[in-house]
């Protein structure tokens, strides 16, 4: 006689994830402008639930770096035909960029360098402060 041997059970509910829908819908999502809040949202899940997913099932994780670019591209679009028209509100339209997007006014190069001068003590105060000063203009070129 042979005894059978019991499978332990999965702990916690079963996923809701479906690769056969979930990354190609993210992608017709995207290409409507939708964020992947909206997205989570219209598919009844948390954000946590979004990001587990994208770690733990690669063909969503492609979905999301295929159905992104069309997201921006969806607003780049809203913002070319927009500013033609009359109503157009470019403050809102700034706004929603900037916070889903991650779009901004400028952007920022910072560099390191380290600068040596020889002989300091040898030289006067305004020798030392002509020599910084034309250290300084040649970085900012």
């Amino acid at each position: 006689m042979s005894k059978k041997t019991k499978q332990p059970s999965p702990v916690g509910r079963p996923t809701d994830y479906r690769p056969n829908f979930h990354p190609s819908s993210y992608i017709d999502l995207c290409k409507q402008g939708k964020t992947r809040t909206q997205c989570c949202a219209e598919w009844g899940i948390s954000v946590e639930t979004f990001h587990a997913w994208q770690r733990k099932h690669p063909e969503f994780l492609d979905a999301i770096k295929e159905g992104d670019p069309h997201r921006e591209s969806w607003w780049v679009e809203q913002g070319r035909t927009g500013m033609w028209a009359e109503r157009f509100n470019a403050s809102t339209y700034i706004w929603i960029t900037k916070n889903t997007l991650k779009w901004t006014d400028r952007s920022e190069i910072k560099t390191e360098q380290n600068i040596t001068v020889e002989g300091l003590s040898k030289k006067t105060d305004q020798e030392i402060i002509e020599e910084i000063s034309s250290l300084a203009k040649s970085l900012k070129k």
